[in-house]
C-alpha cells in the first residue's frame, strides 16, 4: 500500500528535475515536452487517480477496475515515453 505513493513522489520529482534541467538549458524540443507530459501524468495520477482508486476500491468494484486500468495505461505510457527519451538521448 505504501509503495505506490512513494513511487509516484520519486518519479514525479525526477520528472520535475528533468523538466527544470532541460528548461534551464533553454532547450524546448520534443524531449522537453515528453518530460512535461510525463510530469503532468504523474501529477494527475498522484493527486487524482490514486485517491479516487482508493475510495472506489471500498465502494464500487467496477469503477475501481476502470480507474485502476486508467492508472496502468498512464503508467505504461510514461514508461514508453521515458524509454523513447533515453533512446533519443543515446543517439546524440
Amino acid at each position: 500500500r505504501r509503495l505506490f505513493p512513494i513511487y509516484y513522489i520519486i518519479n514525479g520529482a525526477l520528472a520535475l528535475g528533468s523538466v527544470i534541467a532541460i528548461a534551464s538549458l533553454g532547450i524546448f524540443n520534443a524531449i522537453f515536452y515528453a518530460n512535461l507530459i510525463v510530469l503532468t501524468l504523474f501529477a494527475l495520477s498522484y493527486f487524482y487517480l490514486i485517491p479516487e482508486i482508493n475510495k472506489q476500491k471500498l465502494k464500487i468494484k467496477s469503477k475501481y477496475k476502470i480507474l485502476n486500468n486508467i492508472s496502468f495505461i498512464i503508467n505504461l505510457s510514461q514508461i514508453i515515453l521515458l524509454i523513447s527519451i533515453t533512446v533519443i538521448l543515446l543517439d546524440f
